[in-house]
């Protein structure tokens, strides 16, 4: 009986010290696994930066690890950009690779480095990179957009145009990103104006939303578009034609070109009883332009030019027929 008590005692003390090992050896090790909850790294620079200028940005590397270590720090700064100087802290700077390198930080501890870009000139955004490395790896990286414009856009056409001919507007835009990306231009066009023609600039246009569409613009680099649009003769004061460009985040820019709007001699002018069954008065001052009431031979000739290169006359459809009218009306008066 004494044994058998005994037995169950050594037993029982036997599977509790196993239970305290087990507790012990999984608590110990998630207390030593705790490190520090600083960044291994970090980036800042300014918000916005003009093309062609110089901007500072700052790097700061943190060693998350429980023993001093070397450290290497890895940035990548978009192309075109020009670094013209740079402040190491203690680092040592390889340019051909565009990275730091301490021989030793200690846990805890943190390193602030920084190097001056120049950017190109038709650039005022960009992405820039960093990476942490130890001997083990990469522990950490960041990201920050320097900058804060990303498409620039301007736009040029006639300071007058006549009611009822055309004017001309075309659009400059420039990926001032620093990566290459797509680009949608969206054309506003007065009341009562139509696109007569447009000039596409290696982009794709579509008809229906009047707006063009590059599915790349690489960094930097500029398209130059323009439409041609009919103005009809009832539009009169100032217009605007307006150009919005677009990128992956939205309107980047928008740029609008005012036209004042004139009236010719000819606008005024009262269509002859002879004509009004055959030709609208809208055609007879087209043609007239800014003769008043005197229909020439010079009219004629110009009407006869626009309706063979496109049906029109300062921005009036015309047709072989109505011209025959117009020559017989010359013609006998």
């Amino acid at each position: 009986m004494k044994k058998t008590i005994k037995k169950q005692l050594i037993i029982a003390i036997f599977f509790a010290v196993v239970s305290t090992m087990a507790i012990t050896a999984t608590t110990v090790p998630a207390a030593a696994s705790v490190t520090g909850t600083s960044e291994p790294v970090s980036i800042s620079g300014p918000e916005t930066v003009e093309p062609g200028t110089t901007a500072v940005i700052t790097f700061t590397v943190t060693n998350t690890g429980e023993s001093a270590s070397g450290q290497i720090l890895d940035i990548s700064t978009p192309k075109g950009w020009e670094i013209v100087g740079h402040a190491d802290n203690g680092g040592s700077w390889k340019a051909s690779e565009e990275k730091w390198l301490w021989q030793t930080i200690n846990a805890g501890s943190s390193r602030t480095v920084s190097v001056t870009a120049r950017l190109p000139n038709n650039v005022s955004r960009a992405t820039v990179t960093a990476t942490a490395k130890d001997a083990g790896g990469i522990t950490g990286s960041a990201t920050e957009t320097i900058g804060s414009a990303n498409g620039s856009l301007t736009a040029n056409g006639p300071d007058t145009a006549k009611a009822g001919s055309s004017a001309t507007v075309s659009f400059t835009l420039t990926n001032t990103d620093g990566i290459d990306g797509a680009r949608i231009l969206a054309l506003s066009l007065p009341d009562g104006w139509t696109v007569a023609s447009h000039a596409d600039d290696s982009g794709s246009w579509k008809a229906s939303e009047n707006k063009w569409l590059w599915q790349t613009v690489e960094a930097g680099e500029s398209r130059t578009p323009s439409v041609t649009a009919a103005i009809p003769n009832s539009a009169n004061g100032s217009a605007e034609v307006t150009g919005t460009l677009k990128d992956a985040d939205g309107v980047a820019e928008v740029a609008t070109e005012s036209v004042s709007i004139t009236k010719g001699a000819g606008d005024n002018a009262t269509i002859p009883s002879e004509l009004e069954d055959d030709i609208t008065r809208e055609q007879y001052t087209a043609v007239l332009g800014d003769n008043n009431n005197e229909l020439s031979a010079s009219n004629l000739s110009d009407a006869i030019n626009g309706w063979a290169a496109n049906g029109q006359v300062n921005g009036v459809d015309i047709g072989a027929a109505d011209l025959s009218v117009l020559i017989n009306y010359w013609t006998n008066n």
